[in-house]
């Protein structure tokens, strides 16, 4: 109670009063824990957020038409000069029909070229055993170069406009680069010259005359055809685009590595081939000794797959004396050089097409100096797959887990069948002996593997006549692929398109009928594959024969590894007989590893 008398002998507060001051007290300290607790609930609901909406946005890429690896996605192609814009090629296959007559003002440069070029020197290669036998201009050899405003004239000259007169001269009718990654065979078709001008001041159509008073030089003379290209064009040589080993190691791959040099890992790009499978000159790589009808038909199936346009190529017109870039297919007419100089020097200097773009050179070939660039694999095979629409996201949560494996399915087990007529006797000569036996021992495939997890309720042995499929069915067949008997040709490369977990690839080894004697050289290639296990049948030779005649009852000779150790051969020349017992035993042995030790279905 208030003491009104002005005593100072106050009474001690009353119990209500300490209770009241208790209770604010209590108000305030969960207010606070409150407050906090909202806004640490806030800021994590927010963080989750945002990363879902990251997450997000990178599956909406992922599944995107047009293919883009955003991390290496970061080239811009140059803004078409403003006095060609009526001049695009359209990606819809089109161009614009009007010639516009352009005024320009003199003394200033309607654009000029720019180039960036970078070079790979691996340690091995010493320089002058290969300039002396390949007669190589060094600086050419694995150089690779994006040139922006770059023009192909009437002529089939590659023009480079540069302001600098050091660097005209520097560049002027040398070799840039070489056109494909094959250095092994140096071909005079792959090695790439540019010519320099001067930046042009003045463009003229063939029906314009020129302004008087004006440098010829800086003169900027269009054909009829003309055409600019402003989508990034990827320029090379094709080499034994027939055989889907060297197409893959030796073409696409060496574009795809040009791509994420350059950082423009993106569909939204032409090929360009500089090559003609039925031309005499150009013709004798991408043929590689097969019909060239085959090359073509193989390199423009794969081709849809790697851009989202159709591919372009360097055609030639003997009616016109002319080269000229138009879509694929088209042909470089075989013609005299005689015939193609009576073309005028006016007429020549006449310009048919300029690129915004145009990446163009080679790496050193996959095929033959792989080691360190294992990881172009993976990031080549999802954007293959991607492209067609075969990537699925896969997510190993507890919950996605148990659904991918709840449901049964059947274990698909292909032989290669390579026919015996082949260039090189490397096949397996008893396929059908094999899958006949695998096929009577179906019901223990599914016992012994449905023992460790009730994954499949049906197994199907395939003799593969990879030839019959096409490119499509090709990609199809592979990704749902568990087993692959190979041999060590380049059907084997197709592996790198099995996306099972529990993948298993057996690769056949390179026999040699003169020696008797095996090697599993190329599996160096295969052995980097994360996606599938791969097992060396060279370690079992005791299962293996050499055969000689093409022949299922031909004799059958034992073979051993290749000696001296370390020794290698690059290609086999007897077919193999497996022994089917052995081999059945070692298929079901590592199938039933692969499974026992999968996280996918513990």
């Amino acid at each position: 109670m208030v003491n009104h008398n002005g005593s100072s002998n106050s009474p001690p507060p009353s119990n209500p009063i300490k209770k009241y001051n208790w209770w604010i007290l209590m108000c305030l300290i969960t207010f606070s824990t409150l407050l906090t607790t909202l806004m640490m609930i806030y800021f994590k609901k927010r963080t989750l957020h945002l990363t879902t909406s990251s997450n997000h946005e990178n599956d909406v890429t992922l599944s995107s038409p047009a293919t883009t690896i955003n991390l290496i996605n970061r080239y811009t192609p140059p803004k078409i000069p403003h006095e060609f814009q009526n001049y695009l090629l359209h990606n819809n296959n089109k161009k614009s029909e009007i010639l516009p007559q352009i005024h320009h003002q003199i003394g200033k440069s309607i654009f000029s070229s720019h180039y960036n070029c970078i070079k790979h020197i691996p340690d091995h290669v010493n320089q002058t055993s290969l300039n002396n036998r390949y007669s190589l201009n060094w600086n050419s050899l694995y150089t690779s170069c994006v040139l922006e405003n770059v023009c192909l004239n009437r002529r089939g000259e590659w023009l480079l406009y540069l302001h600098n007169p050091h660097e005209r001269k520097k560049f002027n009718d040398q070799i840039l680069v070489l056109t494909s990654s094959l250095r092994l065979v140096m071909h005079e078709s792959i090695k790439f010259k540019v010519h320099t001008r001067v930046p042009p001041q003045q463009q003229v159509t063939q029906s314009n005359n020129y302004f008087t008073g004006t440098d010829e030089n800086s003169i900027f003379k269009i054909s009829k055809q003309f055409s600019w290209i402003q989508t990034p064009t990827f320029a090379f040589s094709r080499y034994a685009t027939s055989n889907v080993g060297h197409l893959i190691m030796d073409n696409l791959f060496s574009v795809f590595n040009m791509m994420a040099n350059f950082e423009y890992v993106n569909s939204n790009h032409f090929l360009l081939f500089l090559d003609d499978p039925f031309n005499k000159e150009t013709g004798s790589l991408p043929r590689a000794g097969h019909p060239p009808e085959r090359a073509e038909a193989v390199s423009l199936e794969w081709a849809k797959f790697f851009s989202s346009h159709k591919p372009l190529q360097l055609c030639f017109d003997q009616f016109t004396n002319s080269y000229y870039i138009h879509y694929a297919p088209c042909r470089q007419d075989n013609v005299e050089q005689s015939i193609k100089d009576q073309l005028s020097r006016e007429e020549g200097n006449e310009v048919q097409t300029c690129f915004s773009s145009l990446f163009i050179g080679s790496v050193e070939s996959h095929y033959f100096d792989f080691y360190g660039r294992e990881t172009i694999f993976p990031l080549f095979r999802n954007y293959i797959l991607n492209q067609v629409g075969y990537l699925e996201s896969k997510k190993y949560g507890q919950e996605n887990r148990q659904t991918h494996t709840s449901h049964q399915r059947t274990l698909k087990i292909a032989i290669q069948r390579k026919p015996i007529s082949s260039k090189h006797k490397d096949s397996i000569i008893n396929t059908f002996e094999i899958a006949n036996y695998f096929n009577e021992k179906k019901t223990e495939i599914l016992t012994r593997l449905n023992a460790i997890y009730k994954r499949f309720h049906s197994v199907e042995i395939i003799e593969l006549k990879l030839e019959e499929l096409k490119a499509m069915e090709q990609l199809q067949f592979f990704k749902d692929l568990d087993v692959y008997v190979s041999t060590q040709g380049s059907a084997s490369y197709m592996s790198m398109f099995m996306l099972n977990p529990t993948s298993l690839l057996f690769f056949s080894p390179l026999c040699r009928s003169e020696t008797l004697q095996c090697s599993d050289y190329n599996i160096r290639i295969h052995k980097t594959f994360s996606n599938v296990r791969t097992i060396s049948l060279n370690d079992h030779l005791d299962m293996i024969e050499c055969v000689k005649e093409n022949s299922l009852n031909g004799v059958g000779y034992k073979v051993k590894k290749v000696e001296p150790p370390g020794s290698v051969y690059y290609y086999g020349d007897c077919h193999l007989r497996f022994n089917v017992e052995k081999f059945y035993a070692l298929v079901l042995e590592e199938l039933e590893n692969i499974h026992s030790s999968s996280r996918h279905f513990s």
